[in-house]
């Protein structure tokens, strides 16, 4: 974050317009990343879709 500008998670929340909490439990994987959160990031810090989209083959099953 830092070499976007961003110096505190909380300063993040302020700009992208969420809570400091949803900026918090979506770094921490505790949570999914919700629609807002997502879009802010990509807008503010640049990234891609696919910086937040990983694709995992399906299991076969037994």
């Amino acid at each position: 974050m830092a070499s976007h500008g961003v110096r505190t998670q909380e300063q993040l929340a302020q700009e992208i317009g969420v809570g400091r909490a949803t900026v918090v439990r979506g770094f921490s994987g505790r949570k999914a990343p919700g629609d807002a959160l997502i879009a802010g990031l990509r807008l503010r810090l640049g990234l891609s879709l696919d910086d937040f989209v990983e694709v995992v083959p399906a299991r076969s099953k037994p």
